[in-house]
């Protein structure tokens, strides 16, 4: 009776496909219409249309991402190699190194003792390598900024047979001085970086190595000479990474650090007089991310991985300017400087690199 009335409906309203609309005996309501079913001013069709759409794409992604098994791992974009000739590759980074806008790849090779970068020509290919310093023995972190002040970027490696933490002043053409030497007395020094950590408006360096103190920075006195190292962490714990970055919301750039022996994620607040706090430790080991909640505490550990073999270093920038971050990655055995391009579909380099 129900399916009779709502045909009857339709034929009085001029809609003569017959029929339009109908319900079954299970109470199914049917539509036949190769046209547009309307209902409180939503198009039903168009909508299931657009559901059906975004369906397939997700479907589309989940299928690069993801092998058809639920418990296998995330399958990674195409590697672009950049160059083969980084013996022993350990560290790399990313950054505009000759001034024309194109993110540039610095790295650091223990094989060679080799400081050396790539250019970046603008559409995604990187020219051969040009060496900045072969007098980086057991190079093993290399860092990019202007130590100067003359707005070039300028390098910072750490290197671990001569013990050296040095720099590299960038002329603002790509060509580079040679070796400034900082210290030679950073045993096994595993990393390097700089930050602005007296205030004074310079880049300052830290290093991390295998001897007390495991941890030391620098202070620039402004035209790139640096004082004696100030110790930080007083232990002799072998430290592979040691990163600046304000972790308390203090506006003072506090320092982290990672050892390679434990797996131990700890961090020293900056006091702003130029000394540091006792340490704070996060986590013990495993490969795992922290949440900072922007109070110098962290959430729970959350996994980042549990695959890394002989991958070094990583880094991450826009190489080719597309507006999405690629990835950058140094393999130690293979002695290869790789990038990942990010396509941008599901932001999937942020979400699982």
């Amino acid at each position: 009776m129900v399916g009779l009335c709502l045909a009857a409906w339709a034929g009085a309203n001029g809609l003569d496909n017959d029929p339009i609309l109908a319900v079954g005996d299970d109470g199914t309501l049917y539509i036949n219409t190769s046209s547009r079913v309307v209902v409180n001013g939503i198009d039903i069709i168009e909508q299931l249309q657009q559901v059906r759409a975004t369906q397939q794409r997700y479907e589309a992604n989940f299928d690069i991402i993801f092998r058809s098994d639920p418990g296998s791992a995330w399958v990674p974009p195409s590697q672009r190699v950049i160059t083969i000739e980084a013996n022993g590759a350990r560290a790399v980074t990313a950054v505009d190194l000759d001034g024309d806008g194109y993110c540039d790849v610095l790295s650091a090779s223990s094989g060679d003792a080799k400081i050396a970068w790539s250019r970046n020509l603008g559409n995604g290919t990187f020219a051969s390598q040009s060496v900045i310093t072969r007098e980086a023995l057991g190079a093993m972190s290399v860092f990019a900024v202007d130590i100067d002040g003359d707005d070039h970027i300028d390098v910072v490696s750490a290197s671990s047979t001569d013990h050296k933490v040095a720099w590299y002043r960038n002329f603002g053409n790509g060509t580079f001085s040679g070796q400034k030497v900082i210290t030679q007395a950073a045993t096994n020094a595993k990393a390097v970086y700089a930050a602005d950590l007296d205030g004074d408006g310079d880049m300052d360096v830290l290093s991390a190595s295998a001897a007390s103190p495991s941890v030391a920075w620098y202070r620039n006195n402004g035209s790139g000479d640096f004082g004696t190292p100030l110790g930080i962490m007083p232990s002799s714990i072998d430290i592979a990474c040691v990163v600046a970055v304000d972790i308390n919301g203090d506006t003072f750039p506090d320092v982290l650090v990672l050892s390679a022996e434990t797996g131990m994620l700890a961090w020293f607040a900056n006091q702003g007089d130029a000394s540091f706090g006792p340490q704070s430790t996060i986590a013990q080991s495993g490969n795992y991310g922290y949440a900072l909640h922007g109070d110098g505490t962290f959430s729970s550990g959350i996994l980042l991985s549990n695959a890394l073999d002989t991958v070094r270093g990583v880094s991450a920038a826009d190489l080719d300017n597309d507006g999405h971050v690629d990835v950058l990655s140094a393999s130690y055995s293979d002695d290869k400087i790789a990038w990942y391009r990010n396509d941008g579909m599901w932001g999937y380099f942020a979400r699982y690199l």
